[in-house]
């Protein structure tokens, strides 16, 4: 398997010589170090020979000049008495005393004289030169006597005029020549500053000795370091050099071409040799590594695809979206797993042509497991729906039923409901899911029996609960990853929320989307963890009603009807002593000048609904105060035998209107 050099990885050029560069550095580094410091020493070595020869010159000329200014003379008591010294033998020895001391220290010019320091003017006593010529042209131009105006007296001869011994070289460049110069006090035996000693060194004599002295320091120890250079860097690459460039050519070999590179053998007992070791593990690490990820990216690859299929399996169980409108009726249902495949899931269909099914449903955990488990629990509730069976017998048989074969011990929220399209007539049951949201004259909860998770325990005793649904009402349903939403500051989303955010929904579409918005906007940018499903059902109308008059004669109308609804005589009966009551106590003591009726018949029953304009009555509320028999024919005796003979009875007052909802059980007496 190859790798190819990539822009985000560029091969490096295969030209090295980086780590010699940098020894090729230090090497010059310690020249140029070893050349200011043999110049430093150079120099400090020269001065301090000149300093040297400078206090000898100076003792010299000190010993000349007392053996001659002490010395026995005919007519004169002092020999430097200004214009009493004469030209003779004595004076011409000392100039040749100075001559000779020029030539043999190197000097070029050496000179005694006296400062005159008002008026700026040196008194020449003695000046001689190591050159001949050079010689005779200052005894000429400063000989004994010359008086030499200049514009100031240097510090240094100001130094030596009041005593000072210390050697100062002070450069002049003049007619005489480019010199560094000294001065020296001569005192007498009084200790007094007599005339100073000047001497003269060549500039360029001095430049040269140093340079001189610097090469001398310089060489060897240059000829030194390319020796130690010299064997360092063959030692270094024969040592590191070499083995690093075989280890490197391994590397890029390696990278060209893993299946083909071959171990690094070195026998090199050192840092090197830990890397060849340490690239022979990494290599096994890598083949192993690789090996590892193939496996896995196929296993990866086969699972994702599994997990694709599982999917597209899940969604056509259970679509992402579903909505249906119809005359009577509107459905909104959003599912959104967190995963690839979730736990939720919701349904939505028709049993026979007047009842719809819906319910949405949670189950524990995540993924494959879940996912099977929600299949079956779903597919197993529609089951026993389309079979006839009540939203409370459909969980309460497949709660049975899942506890007897449950090895994962998964369990599943469900609140499954039953709207009667004709009346309106809502039977639902709890199975532990969240509480629904009904929407009437405004939105609220509705508080219904909890009930028992579906797969905890057997016998879960599910019970059914009613509600009558006039045009305009609808119903809510969510799984917990509506109120269980949580956002970076880990608030939940909570009921508040949930309330708030469909408050002012008119249909299904708005309220399941207005939710939907606001749980995402809620979670911002974290993850969601847990899925999101959510079923709104709003009830738009009824679509079989039969108006009447508010005359009992109408009775023959409603009679017309059920007979033609209802073959058995005794069912018959049953269901016409009902309505004759109901109609006969509206039209009597309502006051409603409209009335509507509809009737269907179910398998196990018969569902009553009448619709009138008048005062509001609600007959399911049970009387409070006791009557005499004398009493009930007010329309209480007839009320309270509807109600032995009906299961249930709803009622609701909307818009002005009494609404009243029966169901008269179809059984045989």
């Amino acid at each position: 398997m190859k790798q190819h050099n990539t822009p985000d990885h560029p091969k490096r050029k295969k030209g090295r010589g980086s780590v010699l560069r940098f020894f090729v550095l230090i090497f010059v580094l310690a020249i140029m170090i070893s050349g200011v410091a043999c110049s430093i020493f150079s120099y400090q070595n020269v001065m301090n020979s000149i300093t040297k020869k400078s206090a000898d010159t100076a003792y010299s000329v000190s010993v000349i000049l007392s053996d001659l200014y002490n010395s026995d003379y005919e007519s004169e008591n002092q020999m430097l008495q200004g214009s009493y010294f004469r030209e003779d033998k004595r004076m011409k020895r000392i100039s040749k005393l100075l001559q000779f001391l020029c030539k043999d220290m190197d000097l070029e010019y050496l000179y005694v004289f006296d400062v005159d320091e008002e008026n700026n003017n040196y008194l020449c006593y003695f000046t001689a030169a190591a050159d001949d010529d050079m010689n005779a042209k200052v005894s000429e131009e400063r000989g004994f006597g010359t008086i030499v105006h200049v514009d100031s007296i240097s510090q240094s001869i100001k130094d030596a005029l009041h005593g000072s011994t210390e050697v100062n070289l002070e450069r002049t460049n003049n007619e005489y020549g480019d010199v560094y110069s000294w001065y020296y006090p001569l005192h007498d035996s009084d200790g007094n500053v007599e005339y100073i000693v000047g001497a003269d060194f060549s500039a360029k004599i001095i430049q040269d000795s140093i340079v001189q002295q610097t090469l001398q320091f310089c060489i060897p120890t240059l000829i030194v370091l390319l020796l130690v250079f010299t064997i360092v860097v063959l030692t270094i690459r024969h040592k590191v050099f070499l083995p690093l460039q075989l280890v490197a050519s391994r590397m890029n070999h390696f990278i060209e071409d893993k299946d083909k590179a071959e171990p690094l053998v070195m026998k090199a007992n050192n840092e090197v040799g830990a890397i060849a070791d340490s690239f022979n593990k990494m290599r096994q690490d890598i083949d192993t590594y690789l090996a590892e990820i193939n496996t896995l990216t196929t296993e990866q690859v086969q699972h994702q695809t599994q997990m694709e299929i599982a999917q597209r399996i899940q969604y056509g169980i259970v679509p992402a979206h579903t909505h249906i409108k119809e005359d009577a009726y509107e459905v909104n249902a959003i599912e959104q797993p967190c995963k690839n495949v979730g736990g939720d899931f919701y349904d939505c269909f028709l049993r026979g042509e007047q009842e719809l099914c819906f319910l949405v449903g949670d189950v524990s955990g995540k993924g494959i497991t879940a996912a099977l488990f929600m299949v079956m629990t779903k597919t197993s509730i529609r089951e026993k729906l389309m079979q006839g069976f009540s939203p409370a017998e459909a969980l309460n048989s497949v709660n049975d039923e899942i506890c007897q074969a449950n090895p994962e011990g998964l369990f599943a929220t469900v609140f499954v409901a039953v709207l009667h399209i004709g009346t309106g007539h809502l039977t639902y049951a709890n199975a532990g899911h969240t509480l629904p949201v009904f929407f009437r004259e405004q939105a609220s909860f509705r508080k219904v029996d909890p009930g028992i998770p579906v797969g905890l325990f057997e016998d879960a005793g599910i019970i059914n609960g009613e509600e009558l649904f006039c045009p305009g009402d609808g119903i809510l349903l969510y799984s917990d990853g509506v109120t269980e939403a949580v956002d970076p500051s880990d608030n939940f989303f909570g009921e508040e929320r949930t309330l708030s955010a469909v408050r002012e929904a008119k249909t299904a579409v708005e309220a399941a989307q207005s939710l939907q918005s606001a749980v995402k906007d809620f979670y911002q940018e974290r993850e969601a963890f847990d899925d999101l499903t959510i079923l709104a059902a709003f009830y738009r109308g009824y679509t079989a009603m039969v108006s009447l008059q508010p005359q009992l004669s109408e009775l023959q109308s409603i009679k017309k009807l059920l007979q033609e609804m209802f073959a058995e005589s005794s069912l018959l009966k049953k269901v016409l002593l009902v309505c004759d009551e109901i109609f006969t106590n509206i039209v009597t003591y309502s006051g409603a000048d409209q009335i509507n009726f509809c009737c269907d018949r179910m398998e196990k029953k018969a569902v009553l609904l009448l619709a009138d304009n008048g005062k509001a009555f609600d007959p399911t509320q049970a009387d409070t105060v006791p009557k005499d028999f004398e009493e009930m024919d007010t329309g209480g005796m007839g009320i309270a035998m509807v109600r032995q003979m009906t299961d249930t009875m709803l009622y609701q007052r909307r818009s002005g209107k009494n609404y009243l909802l029966l169901t008269v059980p179809l059984t045989h007496e």
